[in-house]
Parts: structure tokens; sequence; C-alpha cells
């Protein structure tokens, strides 16, 4: 199936207090002006492989599981679940144990 880009115009950028969280817009929620595809978001956002993988999974999961059966939801959910434990168990084996 060939990929499709599809061109968004995003609304004006409000401005922000980075430093206060009252549960409204934040900076970290911004997309960059340039980004046009997921892997521009990965990138800017600086993602590891494990994220990037967990990321572009969760995005295209609706579509998939509705073109697809629950069993692809399920199988895309697992990957997700596949990427972050294995991030949680290197992070285990950094931890120092005493």
């Amino acid at each position: 199936m060939p990929l499709t880009i599809y061109n968004i115009t995003k609304p004006e950028t409000p401005t922000i207090n980075a430093s206060k969280n009252n549960g409204g817009t934040t900076d970290y929620y911004i997309i960059p002006k340039d980004a046009v595809t997921l892997n521009d978001l990965i990138e800017h956002k600086h993602m590891e492989f494990w994220q990037g993988d967990a990321f572009k999974t969760l995005y295209a999961l609706q579509e998939r599981a509705t073109r697809d059966t629950n069993a692809s939801e399920a199988r895309e959910l697992n990957k997700i679940i596949y990427y972050c434990n294995r991030r949680l168990a290197k992070i285990s084996l950094l931890q120092p144990s005493f």
C-alpha cells in the first residue's frame, strides 16, 4: 500500500508559560511548524528507537484495528507493551543494587 503524506495546516501557536502546568496547553504538546511526518516528531523529541516504535504503533492502532480484526488490535497493543517492557527491563538493569 503506498504511503500517503498529508499536509496539515496548523493553528497559530499559543503563548505558553512553560514553567506552569495548569492543565491547559504546555510546550511539550506543540508540534513544530516543519513537522510533516511522524518521523519528524520522533526526531524533534529525540526519541529512542523503542519510543519511536511504540509511538508509531499507537498512532496507527485505530486504523489497523478497524481495517483488520480484534486480533489485530490485540497484536498492536502487545507490540506497544513489548517495547515498553524491554525498556523497563533495561532500566532495571541500570539501577544500582545495594
